[in-house]
C-alpha cells in the first residue's frame, strides 16, 4: 500500500494526467470496497438493507477482474516469497507425521444444532426484535447455521 500510495504521489507530481488515469482505472474497485466492505466485517443480516445497490455492468466486469486478479496475484507473489525465502534459509522439508481422522460428531450433536437452528430461524423469522435488536435475535441462528454446516461439512 505504501508503494502504491507512493507511486501515486510522484505521478501526480510529474506527470498529473497518468496519475488521474490510474484513479479513474480503479475507481469501480474502491467504490465496490466503499460500499461492500461492512459486509465483511459485521453480520451480513444487519448491514445488507443499507448496501443494496445498483453497480453498472461494465463495472461489475472490472470489479470482478480487479478482485479475482488481484486475489491470484497474491497467491503468486506469497508463493514466490516462501520459495525464495526457504532457498536463502536452505530449509529441508521433513514428511509429515500422520494424522488419524478425528472422531465424527455424534448424532446428538447434530440434532441439538439443527434444532437451535430451526427456532433460532422460527424466533428471528416471526419476531425480529425477540432478543432487542435484530441483530441480536439473528446471532443464534447465524452462529448455529455456521456450527451446523461445519458439523455436516466435516462428516
Amino acid at each position: 500500500m505504501f508503494c502504491v500510495f507512493s507511486v501515486l504521489v510522484v505521478f501526480d507530481t510529474f506527470v498529473p494526467a497518468l496519475a488521474k488515469g490510474f484513479m479513474d482505472f480503479f475507481e469501480p474497485a474502491t467504490l465496490f470496497i466503499q460500499r461492500w466492505l461492512p459486509l465483511f466485517y459485521v453480520p451480513s443480516l444487519v448491514v445488507l438493507p443499507l448496501a443494496v445497490r445498483d453497480v453498472p455492468a461494465a463495472s461489475g466486469l472490472k470489479i470482478f477482474f480487479i478482485t479475482f486478479g488481484g486475489w491470484f496475484a497474491s497467491l503468486a507473489v506469497a508463493r514466490y516469497t516462501a520459495l525464495a525465502v526457504r532457498n536463502l534459509v536452505k530449509t529441508q522439508l521433513i514428511p509429515a507425521e500422520p494424522m488419524r481422522k478425528p472422531s465424527p460428531f455424534s448424532t446428538f450433536e447434530i440434532w441439538a444444532w439443527a434444532a437451535v437452528f430451526v427456532a433460532s430461524f422460527g424466533v428471528a423469522y416471526f419476531n425480529p426484535t425477540a432478543l432487542g435488536t435484530t441483530a441480536r435475535t439473528c446471532l443464534p441462528f447465524l452462529l448455529a447455521s455456521t456450527v451446523l454446516g461445519y458439523m455436516v461439512g466435516s462428516g
